[in-house]
This record gives structure tokens, C-alpha cells and sequence, in this order.
């Protein structure tokens, strides 16, 4: 992700998962976690070596993936018109940021049960 000067305007949008540009928003989406990962590996659970060999499917079925939202910060010369398309959109303009969001999920979901000596005491 790039250093946009503050002329830009920022527009955060949800990654459409129903469009005929979804191959190439999956592209773009590769192509941003692939500079992320070079550029600050240690904010990443993934390793570069290991999202680069990733098919171009596996980029599509993590935007697709149900329960799962995508959001971009994208920035362009012009602010986005009421009657532009989303997809579009995101394609036209630099990706500043990324944000993945999961769920709902239930509580026991993501509960762990207590381990060690403290759960012996419960």
C-alpha cells in the first residue's frame, strides 16, 4: 500500500462480492497483502513465501466466503458519485488500507475451556 499525498480523497468501501470484476478485485487484494506482508512481515500471522503461491481462487473465496467482509480504504483524485459502481470504484482508485471483518459468531464459538492448574479449582 502506498504513501498518497493529502490532495487524495479517501473513501472507505465493502469489497462487492457479487460483480463481474471479481477476479480483478481479487487480484488488486492480492497484490495490496503481498506489499503489506513485504513491507511490515511481524503484523502478519501469513508469511509472504506462503501467500504468493496462493491461486488466484483462494484470493477469490476469501472475499466470497460467507460471514466474512472485506472493507477497503481506497484513495482517488475525486470523490466517489452517487451513481458510481462499487467494484468500479475500488479499481479506479489506490488501496491505502484493508480491513477484514468475521462473524457473527457465537460465544462458544470462541470460548476456550480453562486449562491447567486454575480450572482444577472451578
Amino acid at each position: 500500500m502506498a504513501s498518497i499525498p493529502s490532495s487524495h480523497v479517501y473513501t472507505t468501501l465493502r469489497i462487492p462480492t457479487k460483480t463481474p470484476r471479481l477476479p480483478e478485485l481479487a487480484e488488486k487484494s492480492r497484490t495490496a497483502k503481498l506489499s503489506a506482508l513485504q513491507k511490515a512481515p511481524t503484523a502478519f500471522a501469513s508469511k509472504y513465501s506462503d501467500e504468493a503461491l496462493l491461486p488466484i481462487a483462494a484470493w477469490i473465496s476469501r472475499i466470497v466466503v460467507l460471514g466474512t467482509e472485506i472493507f477497503i480504504c481506497v484513495a482517488t483524485h475525486e470523490p466517489q458519485k452517487e451513481a458510481d459502481n462499487d467494484a468500479d470504484f475500488l479499481m479506479s482508485g489506490e488501496w491505502i488500507g484493508m480491513l477484514t471483518l468475521r462473524g457473527p459468531f457465537t460465544y462458544s464459538d470462541f470460548h476456550l475451556p480453562e486449562s491447567g492448574p486454575r480450572a482444577a479449582f472451578s
